[in-house]
């Protein structure tokens, strides 16, 4: 909880997840990269589906692919994915765990320590690169952040989600990783636990917080008990503010500053 050596920084949130990318690239010129994207498609969801998993229906991978990242954020349904892509749900599974095992997407289980019934079970889903995210969705970030900022929300928690990943990769000490989420849709974006110690964290694009906006983490306070570490509002906060017994609200440069 030692947050004093954050401070907020210039960059532009859209160009941190614009260069947060695959190596190939970052100095390629931006008409390449398009083209670029649509030839590592093919070759995830056409050529090595045929060539290396010799799936009987590869031809459904593209499509399953542009489902997930209209679904990206939100809880998996394999039911109603497999019928709006024309495949079965168990199908749909296999083909999907075949993208998460090439580290295409990601899935995020749900926390639970059964403490509630109330908790739901589903997984939700996530892209590991937030860039190929946002080209399957036609678009780039800083597009969706002036033209459609509900869809630009799901975008930075996408982002949020990668570089929490890529952080706990490369720790010593490793943290599980998951969501909270109840049946009536109370929830915390992410759950990071470490030693029965636990940290919330919510993903807001406002720099205004309000309580509604803390209601899930304080939620989960009460939940977690004296397991409750911490809780934080990654915002476009000017700065670190503490907000409430345990709860703080960091900038979204916390996630790359050394």
């Amino acid at each position: 909880k030692d947050f004093s050596d954050i401070k907020s920084e210039e960059s532009k949130l859209t160009d941190v997840i614009a260069e947060a990318t695959y190596p190939e690239l970052r100095n390629m010129p931006e008409q390449a990269v398009p083209v670029w994207f649509q030839n590592y498609i093919q070759k995830i969801t056409l050529e090595d589906p045929r060539h290396i998993y010799n799936l009987e229906k590869a031809e459904y991978m593209p499509v399953l692919l542009q489902s997930l990242a209209a679904r990206a954020g939100s809880l998996i349904n394999d039911a109603d994915l497999g019928r709006e892509v024309g495949l079965n749900a168990v199908t749909t599974r296999h083909y999907r765990g075949l993208l998460n095992n090439t580290f295409v997407t990601h899935t995020l289980k749900p926390w639970h320590r059964n403490v509630s019934k109330r908790l739901v079970k589903s997984h939700k889903l996530y892209f590991h690169d937030t860039r190929l995210l946002c080209h399957l969705l036609g678009s780039t970030p800083s597009d969706l952040a002036r033209a459609n900022p509900a869809r630009f929300g799901h975008i930075v928690e996408n982002f949020v989600l990668s570089e929490l990943t890529k952080a706990n990769t490369s720790s010593r000490e490793t943290a599980d990783l998951s969501f909270y989420r109840t049946n009536d849709g109370r929830e915390v974006d992410f759950v990071l636990e470490q030693n029965r110690k636990l940290v919330a964290i919510e993903v807001k694009g406002a720099e205004n917080i309000t309580e509604k906006d803390l209601s899930g983490i304080k939620e989960f306070q009460q939940v977690a008990g004296d397991d409750f570490h911490c809780g934080i509002i990654l915002c476009n906060t000017p700065r670190v503010i503490a907000y409430g017994k345990g709860i703080y609200l960091l900038p979204f440069n916390s996630l790359w500053e050394d």
